[in-house]
C-alpha cells in the first residue's frame, strides 16, 4: 500500500483530506492513499471527506481494547476514538460554513413574480392546499372527493 504526501493541499484533493486530517507524516499515515481516494469519490469536499475518515477511525478505535499498558506507557483506545470525533466534528463544523445562503428556508409565492416563476416550471405539482378550501365542509371537493 502506498501513502504519499506532496505538502501543497492545493494540488490534490488527497493531499487536501491528509491536511484536514494531519496525516502527512508517510512513515507513520493512518491512512492509505487508496483510503483517502474512496474518501474523495464518496464525498468531493475535502473536509466532509476528512470528517468521513475521522469518523471511521473513530469508530476503528472504538472496535479496540480499552486500554494497554506495555510497561510504563498506556495507552487509552476510548480517548483516541473520542479525539477523532472530536476532529470530525469541528472539520463538518468547517464544511457548513458559508452553506447559510446555500441552505436556508424558501417560502414561495410571497410576490406575483415569484408565484408565477415558480408556476411555470416543468415539475411544478398544484398544492394540495388552496384558499378556501375549508369555507363550505360537507361539500365535494375537487381534490379530496365528498367529506
Amino acid at each position: 500500500m502506498s501513502v504519499t504526501y506532496s505538502g501543497d493541499p492545493a494540488a490534490s484533493s488527497r493531499d487536501a483530506v491528509r491536511f484536514l486530517l494531519r496525516d502527512t507524516s508517510t512513515a507513520n499515515a493512518e491512512f492509505q492513499d487508496a483510503e483517502i481516494e474512496w474518501l474523495v469519490s464518496q464525498n468531493p469536499n475535502p473536509y466532509r471527506a476528512a470528517a468521513n475518515g475521522a469518523r471511521a477511525k473513530a469508530a476503528e478505535a472504538s472496535d479496540s481494547l480499552a486500554s494497554k499498558t506495555v510497561g510504563s506507557l498506556t495507552l487509552t483506545y476510548s480517548e483516541r476514538a473520542t479525539r477523532w470525533l472530536d476532529i470530525a466534528k469541528a472539520l463538518d463544523a468547517q464544511a457548513n460554513k458559508g452553506l447559510g445562503s446555500a441552505i436556508r428556508p424558501y417560502s414561495g409565492g410571497i410576490s406575483k413574480s415569484d408565484k408565477e416563476a415558480v408556476a411555470s416550471e416543468d415539475d411544478y405539482n398544484e398544492p394540495y392546499f388552496y384558499l378556501g378550501m375549508m369555507d363550505n365542509p360537507g361539500t365535494q371537493s375537487e381534490y379530496y372527493g365528498s367529506s
